[in-house]
Parts: C-alpha cells; structure tokens; sequence
C-alpha cells in the first residue's frame, strides 16, 4: 500500500530522524509505505515547513490518485497561501507565515529589495483579509480532499482552531491539534518557553516533525489504534523519555 502524507512541518523530518518520524513508523505498522511520486522514493511526503493548506491542496491534487490512503495535516487558515521568492540571486521560495515573520525577513540582509517589496504588499494582505472568507474557504479545501479520498484519509490539524472550523472540531477523528501533541512534549520535559524558541533548538537527529523519538512512536500508536480499531485518540497529559531536554534540543 502507497502512503500520501500532506501538509506543513508536521509532515517533514530530517533524513537522520525519518527512520523514527510518527508517519513512517505508522506507514510500517500498517504494512505499507510512506511513497512520494514527486520525487520517487519512499519514507518522504510532499509536505514542507511553514506552507500553507492550499500549498499543500495543490499538491494533493496531483499526487492523490496515485495513493491507497492519505494522510494531510491541515494548517493555519489564516497563512499566506503560496510561496514567494524574497533572497537575493536565489529561485528559493520561501512560505510567509504571518506577519512576525514579515518583520524578521524585513531585517535579513539577504532579502532582494524586490523581496521586500513583496512582503509589504503580503503584510497589507494579512491586514485586510477577512477571516471569515479565509475559513469557509479552507473549509471548502477539507471537504473536497475528503470528497475525493473517501474513507482513506487520516485528516489531521496543526492546531484545531484555526485549521478546522467550530462545526468541524466537533466532529474531527483527532480532537486535538498536532501543536496541542507537541505542547505536552515541551511540558513534560519542563520547556514552558515560547515554542518558536523551542523549534528554533531542535536537533535534527533527535526530533521529527517537531516530536521526540518517545512522543513519535506513541502518536503513530495512537493513531494505528484509530484506523484500525476505531479507537477515538486521547491527548496524553504527560510523556515519558528517558533523557531530558538537552539530549533532544540545544545548538
């Protein structure tokens, strides 16, 4: 069976950590693989960090047919929408993720002026757009992947409430966000810092898609015992590792 995995930084590790990353070790659990026609080869998505839910619709639209069962985690409904070229003599496109990162990209020495330029006019587009319009309409993404996929999709939010609209948070398969998953990671290791400063110390070999190998192997548990048994997930309140902080974050 041929595994399709969408969506942001939840569906992304590096290659030192995909042996232990949530999906890869569910994908074997069921028997199959995590395959990525994009680029032919297996144990990789077509996700990417920091993209927005309609980056990873059209993804999804060219890729899901050729997929037994999907996996997509949806994002913020409130991101910028595509990808943009902002650095200097680079074809690199870059997700924009809200208007804090506007404010650090402003500041970085390797944004083109042309780069600049377009994250003002992204900046007035954060201003202006209206959350309702933007929720209806991912809601309108989710229900057309779900159309289309039918009853071979694990549909999963980085953070319920601004993935899933209210009606739709009544009835997810997951009742909890992946950020939410995270959250009690940070806590039981006794980070209670901002999480971005958390990311930010992430070491590549010992987390993925932002989990500890600990976390990962329980979430790929939790959501094999959905699919298989209908067994509705729980959000743990702790989670045990065998080592602290420092073994898992620091430069």
């Amino acid at each position: 069976m041929k595994i399709g995995l969408f969506g942001d930084s939840f569906t992304c590790s590096s290659d030192e950590s995909s042996h232990f990353a949530w999906y890869n070790l569910l994908a074997e659990k069921l028997d199959s693989t995590i395959h990525n026609f994009e680029y032919n080869c297996t144990e990789r998505g077509y996700g990417l960090g920091g993209t927005s839910t309609f980056w990873s619709y059209k993804k999804f639209l060219k890729f899901y047919d050729k997929h037994d069962f999907i996996f997509f985690v949806a994002g913020d409904c409130l991101k910028y929408p595509k990808m943009v070229k902002i650095f200097k003599n680079s074809e690199y496109e870059k997700p924009i993720t809200g208007i804090t990162d506007i404010e650090w990209f402003s500041k970085n020495e390797n944004v083109s002026d042309d780069g600049k330029d377009i994250l003002e006019k992204i900046k007035i587009w954060y201003l202006i757009s209206d959350t309702e319009h933007l929720e209806v309409t991912q809601n309108l993404i989710l229900e057309d992947i779900e159309r289309r996929t039918d009853s071979k999709l694990l549909l999963l939010a980085g953070d319920n409430k601004t993935a899933f609209t209210e009606a739709r948070q009544t009835f997810c398969q997951v009742p909890f966000g992946m950020w939410d998953f995270t959250r009690v990671i940070h806590e039981s290791l006794g980070l209670h810092e901002n999480k971005w400063g958390i990311i930010e110390n992430e070491r590549p070999d010992k987390i993925a898609a932002h989990m500890t190998e600990p976390a990962n192997r329980l979430f790929a548990d939790m959501m094999y015992d959905m699919i298989t048994l209908n067994k509705k997930p729980k959000l743990p309140s702790y989670i045990h590792h065998d080592f602290d902080y420092t073994y898992y974050y620091g430069k």
